[in-house]
């Protein structure tokens, strides 16, 4: 695990293990198609999932989206879903959605190499937003670089 290093009230440093968090959003705009938004260099587990639409989408349809994992050739929309329902693009603007993630912990853990890519459902004429992506290296796992 990696190390950080900390003043003591005594003046002397003490060594203390440090979590690496990822944090990263992804805009959603109309004109997006299914797209890679990450790609892990080391093991790493998904820890939370939100979308918040600015823009709701117009379509007549059904407009959503879904983080999944795929990884060697596999297409996101063939990946793996990170999360058990979509979001919905047609929200309430502003409104932040918070994915219910995979139960299942293999689901939601990405090996050196993985992709996390957003599969769109549906046409998104005037659909706008973000996802939000959080993610924390796996420790013990080959992640020491």
């Amino acid at each position: 695990m990696p190390n950080k290093f900390a003043r003591r009230p005594d003046g002397k440093t003490s060594s203390i293990i440090v979590d690496e968090v990822v944090t990263f959003n992804y805009d959603i705009l109309g004109n997006k198609t299914d797209n890679v938004i990450y790609i892990a260099n080391c093991p790493m587990e998904v820890t939370e999932i939100v979308c918040m639409p600015t823009v709701a989408g117009s379509d007549g349809s059904a407009v959503s989206a879904e983080v999944k994992k795929a990884s060697g050739t596999t297409a996101t929309g063939s990946g793996t879903a990170i999360q058990s329902a979509v979001f919905d693009l047609k929200g309430t603007a502003y409104t932040v959605q918070t994915a219910t993630l995979a139960a299942a912990k293999a689901t939601r853990e990405l090996a050196s190499g993985d992709r996390l890519g957003v599969d769109f459902s549906g046409t998104l004429t005037a659909a706008e937003g973000f996802i939000q992506v959080r993610l924390k290296r796996i420790q013990g796992a080959g992640s020491e670089k």
